[in-house]
């Protein structure tokens, strides 16, 4: 019964051996298959437990790279288009409020407006930016108010074991590296 359990928690194939009832008359017909079946044995290689390892291994990084460019096909699909002209509507400054919750600074064309956002994806008016002063700042000080993008190299900053690199002091150091090669 352990056995039986143990094998049921970790998904193995249990195989179950029925005792047959010989006391049976047949006709004779079946009698040749029966008795062929009982005298094959079955040869298993060593490291068939190696196959049946790298086997699950396959087919799982099959399944996952199908669904990752499945999931990614209909996140393409659904996604709505945007313009890529960042000049007519641009995100100055973000600053989140809550859980969810974020203010934020966005110009359309020559205007400056206050919005609020929430995670369920309501977006409210707070208000026009018309005073010229905070529009001056803001026009002096855009580039250090823009929301940097995420991306991978910035979420391993977080790690004190990282060291943080210039990226264009990389790159030249690459480039030298090939020349002299």
């Amino acid at each position: 019964m352990q056995k039986f359990l143990l094998a049921l928690l970790l998904g193995l194939p249990l195989f179950v051996h029925a005792q047959v009832n010989t006391n049976i008359e047949t006709n004779g017909f079946l009698d040749r298959f029966y008795q062929e079946e009982n005298t094959q044995v079955v040869k298993t290689e060593g490291g068939g437990w190696f196959w049946v390892v790298v086997k699950i291994f396959f087919y799982t990084s099959v399944f996952a790279v199908g669904g990752f460019f499945l999931v990614r096909y209909f996140v393409k699909k659904s996604a709505v288009e945007t313009t890529e002209d960042a000049t007519f509507i641009e995100v100055i400054a973000v600053k989140q409020t809550g859980l969810g919750g974020y203010i934020e600074v966005i110009k359309v064309g020559a205007n400056y407006y206050l919005v609020a956002t929430s995670g369920d994806g309501g977006v409210r008016l707070l208000d026009k930016i018309v005073d010229r002063e905070t529009i001056d700042y803001i026009e002096l000080h855009k580039d250090t108010l823009k929301p940097k993008p995420q991306e991978f190299m910035n979420l391993m900053e977080m790690f004190p074991f990282v060291k943080k690199v210039d990226r264009t002091q990389y790159i030249k150091s690459q480039k030298d590296r090939l020349k002299k090669l």
